[in-house]
């Protein structure tokens, strides 16, 4: 039987007043008129009115005692969570440009909306910027013709260019500040499989005291696919890296201009102190020291792959008579007059201020790039306040101060108090709270949400001493779902340098999430106590995943004893739901993101996997993957319509039902999601159209369901490797073949959405 919580009392007005009137016989039995109208029965509404109001408040006394129990226990409302993105900062002229810093909490803000974004932390922005972009078969720019041969007479200069030379960026199109919402491209076209080297043309100032030159840089180089939803990624937690791909073995290169007495210039080899980018794997950071000696490469070493050859009389000759043997077309190097953003001080003929190189195992490559800059920054969707009094101590325990924002960014409160001794502001430390804390000690803790700040008895923390000064020297507040952003929006900066010409993010702006409610905070308590705050059951590692700061997971699945496919060295995605594996629990993520199909990107998964790795058992293996789809599709639905309703209406009806309620966040009979591993009936696509507004009967309904769930642009459907989802199945009430069901069972790591696109509704009269 169910614990239920008892009702202190049942007052209510109806029972009251009539309570009440009948007693006027018994008490005054002179009072005969009991209408509405009599002044004595206004008095018996009024003061039932109160007695109800007394019932009600009675009543929540319990409500009362629970969240009395909550912060007995320390649950406390969660602040709002802020946006986080990576914003690049864009020169207008770089070559003409010298260092300068953007400043800590520096503004950005979203086109078109209110939300503004600050960087974390001052930007060191050099004169140095991505101007061109190319690949090759040949390890030597200059002359394209290495390694691959000269051309013959018979090849044009357009079949040429194609196969040992391509320009992916010529520095124009798209502009910069465009790159997050129009990736470019690299080693895409068929002709490109062979390319082995990418060539990065820079633009930068070369005065040696402009700021770029013999300076420490980082090169922060973002792939458009590690932020795309990728059914096939996989965190491993059990790395130092999660998620990291194996290190693959690149080279770097820049070129040196001839020197006095040389005749020509050389690549040299490019030491690089660090590459997070695992050999251009995933994205990442490359940290290296600018060669003082990096410079452009003169005009007359830009070799054509077939020069013009002086033509003797006897070829003027037979061209002037038509006969003879013509002279093969010249062709000249493809980036002569290609890239239209000349730099200043230099010629037009290929105005670069200089080219790393980057030279790549021999193997396949095929990616797109957002952004390859120096000047990156992280910010986040808050507001920075500084040297914001409190008030003054008054010498009582138990004191509190009041900030005048709450959903405060954890971290960034800078809290001193006046000392009564050298008058003097000395920091104080934030607690959790005070059970370590002794008589003397600097601290407090702070509630974020709603900007409190609690100090100590005398016994546990120092109390603020009277009339001292209590001022908060810094912190951020803000946050919220609404901040959250495609990549490319926040480009609005605000008080930047003014050789900044543009910003913009080259990710999305996500990890927003409103303020708790109390409603919600009541539903959390009974984890909160259960896991305290280790992942030890697969319900732990649900609740806690669910938690992960800086992005927002809707729904988590934890398989205990089950690895992901990948990661048992298969080629394939999901999870090994048939091989028990001992001490190991794999994690299903489903964010918090809209669609039929909600699937995580590798940063996400990577952001919970180090979350979780922060609470799991060091015996406990943990994977993070995404949530595998299967689809329904080609729904034919023969239905008799109910009086006055169209085609259109009951097609819109019934796609809107079944989307929602076959749908991973909003299906189910409760509506928090169909379950994972879930055995789907054909009777209940049945029973669902028939509770839609407009439908009289259902005479039939045929689907089909495959492994045509999403995967990245290019790619098979993700599992192909799956016998049961190999071809189409139909699901109808009467299996007749093979290929015939009345059921989809789902694998443990699978759920479900419904193609609404190919839903086929048929009335009959």
């Amino acid at each position: 039987m169910p614990i239920e919580s008892p009702k202190l009392d049942d007052l209510s007005y109806r029972p009251l007043f009539e309570q009440l009137r009948r007693q006027i016989p018994i008490y005054a039995p002179e009072w005969t008129n009991h209408n509405e109208s009599d002044p004595g029965i206004t008095l018996l509404q009024l003061f039932a009115h109160l007695g109800e109001q007394i019932g009600y408040r009675l009543n929540r006394v319990p409500d009362k005692v629970y969240v009395e129990l909550m912060k007995l226990v320390g649950v406390t409302l969660r602040p709002a969570e802020a946006a986080r993105t990576v914003i690049e900062l864009i020169l207008g002229k770089p070559e003409l440009a010298t260092a300068v810093t953007a400043p800590q909490a520096a503004k950005i803000r979203v086109k078109g909306k209110p939300d503004v974004f600050e960087l974390d932390a001052l930007v060191n922005v050099v004169p140095g910027q991505l101007a061109a972009l190319c690949t090759t078969i040949s390890p030597d720019l200059r002359d394209i013709s290495i390694g691959a041969g000269a051309p013959a007479d018979s090849d044009t200069a357009a079949t040429y260019a194609k196969t040992r030379f391509s320009l992916a960026w010529d520095g124009k199109q798209p502009k910069l500040k465009d790159w997050p919402q129009q990736p470019v491209p690299m080693f895409a076209r068929p002709e490109e499989t062979n390319h082995l080297n990418l060539w990065l043309g820079l633009a930068f100032n070369p005065l040696a005291s402009a700021g770029f030159l013999g300076q420490r840089v980082t090169l922060t180089v973002q792939f458009d696919d590690d932020e795309q939803p990728d059914p096939r990624a996989i965190a491993d937690c059990n790395s130092d890296t999660p998620g990291a791909a194996a290190t693959t073995t690149v080279s770097y290169r820049f070129y040196r201009p001839p020197r006095p007495g040389q005749t020509t210039g050389a690549w040299v080899a490019l030491p690089v102190l660090s590459d997070t980018t695992d050999g251009w794997t995933r994205s990442g950071q490359i940290r290296f020291d600018v060669p003082t000696t990096l410079g452009p490469v003169p005009d007359g070493e830009w070799l054509d792959p077939r020069a013009p050859t002086p033509k003797t009389v006897e070829q003027l000759c037979a061209e002037a008579s038509g006969t003879g043997t013509p002279v093969p077309t010249p062709i000249k190097h493809p980036l002569i007059g290609a890239i239209k953003n000349p730099v200043s001080g230099l010629t037009n003929i290929v105005p670069i201020s200089g080219w790393i190189g980057v030279q790549f195992p021999a193997r396949d490559w095929l990616f797109s790039l957002r952004a390859v800059s120096f000047n990156v920054g992280y910010a986040t969707n808050a507001e920075t306040v500084t040297n914001q009094l409190l008030g003054k101590g008054t010498g009582i325990s138990d004191q509190t101060a009041q900030l005048s924002n709450g959903d405060i960014l954890g971290g960034t409160l800078e809290l001193a108090i006046e000392d009564p001794v050298d008058l003097e502001l000395h920091r104080w430390t934030q607690v959790t709270d005070f059970d370590t804390a002794g008589p003397d000690d600097r601290v407090y803790v702070l509630d974020a949400e709603a900007g409190t700040i609690y100090f100590g008895d005398g016994i546990r923390g120092r109390i603020p001493a009277l009339a001292r000064r209590i001022v908060a020297l810094r912190y951020r507040h803000g946050g919220g779902k609404a901040a959250e952003v495609a990549a490319g929006l926040v480009n609005q900066p605000d008080g930047m340098p003014s050789v900044i010409q543009d910003a913009t993010n080259i990710v999305a702006a996500r990890g927003g999430k409103d303020a708790e409610t109390l409603d919600e905070a009541k539903k959390r308590t009974p984890s909160a106590l259960r896991t305290r705050d280790r992942a030890v059951t697969a319900e732990d590692f649900e609740v806690i995943a669910r938690e992960t700061p800086g992005v927002r997971i809707a729904r988590a699945e934890a398989l205990a004893l089950h690895k992901p496919l990948i990661a048992e060295g298969e080629d394939a995605p999901g999870v090994d739901v048939e091989t028990v594996a001992a001490g190991v629990v794999t994690v299903v993520i489903v964010p918090d993101d809209p669609g039929p199909y909600p699937t995580a990107t590798e940063g996400v998964l990577r952001t919970v996997c180090r979350w979780l790795d922060k609470h799991r058992l060091i015996t406990t293996e943990v994977y993070v993957v995404p949530a595998q789809y299967v689809r329904i599709f080609n729904l034919e639905v023969v239905v008799v319509p109910s009086a006055g309703y169209a085609l259109a209406d009951v097609r819109e009806t019934i796609s809107n039902r079944l989307a929602t309620y076959f749908h991973v966040l909003t299906g189910g009979a409760d509506g928090t999601g169909t379950a994972f591993g879930a055995t789907i009936h054909h009777g209940e696509l049945v029973a669902e159209v028939m509770r839609c507004e407009g439908v009289d009967q259902v005479d039939s309904l045929v689907a089909y369901y495959d492994n045509q769930a999403p995967a990245p642009a290019g790619e098979p459907p993700p599992m192909t490797w799956r016998l049961e989802r190999a071809i189409p199945h139909r699901l109808t009430g009467c299996p007749t073949t093979a290929t015939d069901s009345d059921v989809l069972v789902l694998y443990a790591d699978e759920n479900v959405f419904v193609d609404t696109a190919t839903l086929n509704v048929m009335l009959r009269a």
